[in-house]
């Protein structure tokens, strides 16, 4: 193997300043994450996001000073209507995207990391005449694919996705699945793509499962079973609860989230439709930071019951709190789950598989404990944020070489 070019050893020995893009502030965790370790790695990073309207202090509390652009009212009003919130809030955007083409040019940012764009998800195009204008100014182009397409819109914006992955210098999507959709059904080449997973999300293990449940009001002795995340058609919780309905064992089932209030009305009406009120106890808040590790601790078993995902932050999470988990058998989760050893996998709207599953665990201690073992190896070896942030930087050194 030949020796590095004299461009890559340059890229390696010096910080390289890129700006990450989330400006709606849709994956706090995540930007926040990746953010601390890749200043660790000799990256410094503008935090290109707005201040997250459920938890303003969010930034300022994880010590990372976010840089939202002009504007920054609409995430600090605490406004509960959310048609009023998103139209306030897509006006303060707009001006931000104008700010953030500004800034590009005085602070030199050699890369633009995206991870979210909003417009584009409704199929407005303006960010990607916002990247065409930063490229033309030299910065290179990144793109973090965190969905392939956005989720419930089919093939609505297929179009402007893939323009916005022939734009971008080099994608990042987090497993092979989504490696495999770009490739064969968008045709991106796969030159153009890197595999770096996704990282566990606010994991904290030093709080005991019994304080956990009693901090909680959740019954000591009952195997609790945890689905946690954004509540959405896709996640797949009416296959949980129709799957619950026909559960023959005592367990207890807590759906911690928030999301879009028909979502959550169709999910209390079906809990009452299945008179399952009894063993199902239903979280339905934003859930603080810092108490997001008690339903993890608190839980014997996590599932996913998803109908469809590229990646999930959720699931990710469960490799870092080592728990068994029941999932569907999609690409991206057959990667991440070894199916009998660190959970269990059902197919998408088979009611008695997930049934099944769950009750094999339910009654099984000891099997949850190995698998709770096998998921704990994984997370150890394979996920660290550190890691993750120095893949990404060999990244932008690989793209910064190629420029010189």
């Amino acid at each position: 193997m030949g020796s590095p070019s004299p461009a890559l050893t340059a890229a390696k020995d010096r910080t390289i300043k890129a700006l990450l893009l989330d400006m709606w502030c849709f994956i706090p965790f995540y930007m926040a994450a990746l953010s601390v370790e890749l200043e660790r790695q000799m990256v410094h990073t503008t935090v290109a996001s707005a201040t997250y309207h459920l938890d303003p202090k969010y930034f300022e509390n994880n010590k990372i000073r976010n840089n939202p652009g002009v504007i920054d009212i609409v995430g600090r009003l605490r406004i509960s209507n959310p048609r009023i919130r998103r139209s306030l809030k897509l006006l303060e955007y707009c001006a931000n995207l104008v700010y953030q083409s500004l800034k590009v040019l005085s602070v030199g940012a050699e890369i633009v990391h995206v991870h979210f764009l909003p417009l584009l998800s409704k199929g407005i195009p303006v960010e990607l005449w916002f990247l065409k204008y930063v490229k033309k100014l030299g910065s290179k182009v990144i793109c973090t694919v965190h969905n392939v397409l956005p989720h419930d819109t089919g093939d609505r914006h297929r179009k402007r996705y893939i323009e916005l992955y022939w734009l971008s210098d080099l994608l990042i999507c987090h497993n092979a699945a989504a490696r495999k959709v770009l490739r064969e059904e968008l045709g991106i080449p796969d030159e153009r793509i890197r595999i770096i997973p996704h990282g566990p999300l606010q994991v904290d293990t030093s709080v005991p499962q019994h304080e956990a449940r009693s901090a909680l009001g959740l019954p000591r002795e009952t195997p609790v079973v945890l689905w946690q995340g954004v509540i959405a058609p896709y996640i797949g919780i009416d296959f949980l609860l129709s799957s619950w309905a026909r559960l023959q064992s005592n367990a207890y089932l807590v759906i911690a989230g928030k999301g879009e209030q028909a979502c959550v009305e169709s999910l209390q009406n079906k809990v009452r439709e299945l008179d399952i009120e009894s063993s199902v106890r239903l979280d339905i808040f934003y859930i603080q930071p810092e108490r997001l590790p008690y339903y993890y601790q608190a839980a014997d078993i996590l599932v996913y019951p998803y109908k469809n995902i590229t990646t999930s932050g959720a699931l990710i999470t469960w490799i870092g709190y080592g728990k068994p988990v029941v999932a569907t058998d999609l690409p991206a989760f057959v990667e991440l789950i070894k199916d009998n050893e660190s959970g269990l996998l059902v197919k998408y709207g088979d009611e008695d598989a997930l049934a099944r599953a769950l009750k094999r665990l339910i009654e099984a201690p000891d099997l949850r404990a190995q698998m709770a073992r096998n998921a704990k190896v994984a997370a150890d070896q394979q996920y660290s944020w550190a890691a993750i942030a120095r893949k990404t930087r060999e990244c932008y050194e690989e793209l910064l070489a190629e420029a010189h």
